[in-house]
């Protein structure tokens, strides 16, 4: 998904690290765990699934789309949500900038009956944060912000429409 530059560097700017809160136009739109809810359609409960810095797989994002690509109707069912989650997980919810799949992902995929058992609302939220407070650092110091999380593309949708319901 091709990103709007301009659009996540005017969102990124307006990011408080403390308040965790984007400030636009001097109102603060807190970022929780329950907009991220209403974004994924998944409950806001369970435990925090952590992807941590864990030592990441030798596959990559593109082998994961690759290998859903070849999948078809003679694909057993249990191989089809095992590869659809951990596309999700690995190209939606957690991307990383070397777009290799951390360890943790390939735990959870291992074992699908353990997938409901995770807050990803909570978790997503967290990591997003941490995302957003390496560019504000960067940003903060004049360095290139760098990669951002493409998950922030829902983010930013979810924030403009919010605001064009409060200010319109």
């Amino acid at each position: 998904m091709p990103q709007n530059v301009p659009l996540i560097y005017m969102l990124l700017s307006n990011w408080d690290m403390k308040t965790e809160s984007f400030i636009i136009k001097g109102q603060s739109l807190e970022f929780t765990s329950d907009e991220v809810a209403l974004l994924i359609g998944m409950p806001n409960r369970g435990i925090i699934f952590d992807v941590g810095n864990a030592r990441s797989t030798r596959k990559t994002s593109n082998n994961i789309r690759h290998d859903i690509e070849r999948m078809d109707n003679t694909t057993p069912m249990d191989d089809l949500v095992k590869g659809f989650l951990l596309y999700l997980l690995s190209n939606i919810f957690y991307p990383m900038t070397n777009f290799r799949i951390p360890s943790s992902i390939l735990k959870v995929v291992k074992n699908v009956e353990s997938f409901n058992k995770y807050n990803w609302p909570e978790s997503i939220r967290s990591f997003l944060v941490q995302e957003f407070n390496i560019v504000a650092t960067k940003k903060a110091k004049g360095s290139a912000l760098g990669y951002v999380n493409d998950f922030v593309m829902i983010v930013i949708v979810s924030i403009i429409i919010f605001f064009q319901l409060i200010f319109s």
